[in-house]
């Protein structure tokens, strides 16, 4: 690919922690779209996706399948957790893991290096959260964004490596249109709370709006409005999952004027209301 096409790449850091694991995620169903990366320093997890089930044990690294997982962990497990976020404009993953995998931790020793300086930066910039905190969701300054994200492309080294040795390399890819590949990127980019930027959209495609949507749908499968209340679904997910943000309060940050049209909204498009939705992953 054109190293303008590697440019286009997204990608930052969700958490990185050393801890042994809480109660409540030792046996559990996850959904998820990022790549979660786990050293197992103590213990053993049994990670299952499609009936097919794995066992990982203290000295490995488990690749967590996408999108969807069991686990289960023994009791005395302790791990070091690297969650982030590797796609291309669109949400399309990068490298997308299709099944649990598993290597030897002294075998790629540049990969818990690079997890234990994303850990150490961490604790340095974010010292009082949680270790487990969800960083996009963390308040903080942009020396400390900078800090740990410069870390990052040593952590994509060492990741993509291990993963080339196990036979996996990134698809080509998919939107070859310079011009929608961009779009996306702006969309990728463009606050929730605003409204959909259609004006700035169409002027830097060059484009009529019906030209515009058609090679978007064309690209991506979806036109631009239903691709914007994907993201708004997946950032909505992720806040309420990982975060201890205020329904109120996030509903403002993706652009409701009020927490009940937001939790409307979330129950047409996930089943149940925001509140149902958390509680449901807090049990």
């Amino acid at each position: 690919m054109r190293f303008q096409d590697w440019a286009s790449m997204r990608y930052h850091l969700l958490h990185a922690y050393e801890a042994p694991i809480s109660p409540s995620a030792r046996s559990a169903h996850e959904v998820t779209e990022w790549h979660s990366c786990w050293l197992l320093r103590q213990g053993a997890v049994v990670l299952t996706t499609e009936g097919k089930s794995l066992t990982v044990r203290a000295g490995e690294w488990a690749f967590v399948a996408m999108p969807s997982r069991h686990q289960a962990f023994s009791e005395d497990a302790e791990i070091l957790s690297v969650r982030f976020d590797l796609t291309w404009p669109g949400g399309q993953p990068v490298l997308p893991i299709r099944e649990n995998l598993s290597v030897a931790a002294a075998d790629f020793p540049e990969l818990e290096k690079a997890a234990k300086a994303l850990v150490r930066q961490v604790r340095r910039s974010f010292i009082e959260a949680s270790p487990r905190s969800f960083l996009p969701g963390q308040n903080c300054r942009l020396d400390q964004y900078l800090a740990v994200q410069n870390l990052m492309p040593q952590w994509l080294t060492a990741f993509l490596e291990t993963q080339a040795a196990l036979g996996n390399s990134p698809p080509r890819l998919q939107i070859q249109d310079d011009r929608i590949r961009e779009a996306v990127a702006d969309l990728d980019r463009f606050p929730l709370h605003q409204p959909f930027p259609w004006k700035h959209l169409l002027k830097r495609a060059g484009l009529q709006r019906s030209q515009f949507d058609a090679r978007f749908t064309q690209m991506l499968g979806l036109p631009p409005k239903r691709y914007w209340e994907q993201r708004r679904r997946r950032e909505a997910i992720e806040l309420l999952t990982n975060s201890q943000t205020p329904i109120k309060e996030i509903a403002f940050e993706l652009g409701f004027h009020h927490a009940s049209h937001f939790s409307l909204w979330f129950k047409r498009v996930q089943g149940m209301s925001a509140s149902e939705y958390r509680a449901t992953r807090l049990s």
